[in-house]
This record gives C-alpha cells, sequence and structure tokens, in this order.
C-alpha cells in the first residue's frame, strides 16, 4: 500500500494526487473529542482544499450539519482520499491534517474563489 502524510505542505505529488480523485472523506471531532467522518467532493486551488455546504433539505443554510457543528467546536480535522483495488498492491491514500476555516471566517481569502459558489475553506492543512 502507498500511503503518504503530508508533513508541513501540499507538494507536487500530493498536488496531483489530488487532481486526480474528486471525492474525500472529512473527519471531525466535537469537542469531547466524538469522531465524524463523512465523505465530500473537493476543489483545490493555491494549495488549499475547499469543499461546498450546500443547503441541505433537513439543514437549512448548512451550519446544523454535524460535520460544521463539530468544526465551530474543534476546527481539528483530517482529509483522506483513497483508492481502493482488490489488489492490494495498487492501494493508496492521502491523509491531510490541518485547521478549518469558513470562508465566512476568512474573508480575505474569498479573492481566491473564481466561482464564488464555494462556501468553506480548508485552511493552514498541514501542520
Amino acid at each position: 500500500m502507498r500511503a503518504r502524510v503530508v508533513p508541513s505542505a501540499l507538494d507536487a505529488p500530493a498536488r496531483a494526487f489530488l487532481a486526480r480523485h474528486r471525492v474525500a472523506h472529512l473527519a471531525t471531532a466535537d469537542a469531547a473529542g466524538v469522531p465524524h467522518v463523512v465523505p465530500v467532493c473537493y476543489a483545490m486551488t493555491g494549495g488549499r482544499i475547499y469543499f461546498v455546504v450546500d443547503d441541505k433539505p433537513k439543514h437549512p443554510g448548512g451550519r446544523a450539519l454535524k460535520r460544521m457543528r463539530n468544526i465551530a467546536e474543534n476546527p481539528q480535522v483530517a482529509l483522506v482520499v483513497d483508492v481502493w483495488s482488490e489488489d492490494w498492491r495498487r492501494l493508496a491514500f492521502l491523509l491531510v491534517r490541518g485547521i478549518m476555516a469558513s470562508l465566512a471566517q476568512a474573508v480575505s481569502l474569498s479573492n481566491e474563489i473564481a466561482s464564488g459558489s464555494l462556501t468553506t475553506h480548508l485552511a493552514d492543512i498541514t501542520r
């Protein structure tokens, strides 16, 4: 299995791996440390990873989602992008750890968003 944890920044191989995929798993934990993992579609630009929180029918505005409540309580997150194969020699994943910030909290980053539809930002994603 090929495994990588990016130590301090998204280097070229990490960016290439992320560019080849579209779905990741976002791990959050609440203030008590109770974990929560959900799949997310993501985009990457300028070495930063973004995902959208849309208006869910059950949770208007996206803020009531468990992942968003967890991030408000504990901004430490992990994002995993993986490749599965029955041939275990072909397994691969990339793990990115960091601190989550909402674009509403990081207004200075808004100029980096080309489409205007991205509403959440994974900032300072590596330590």
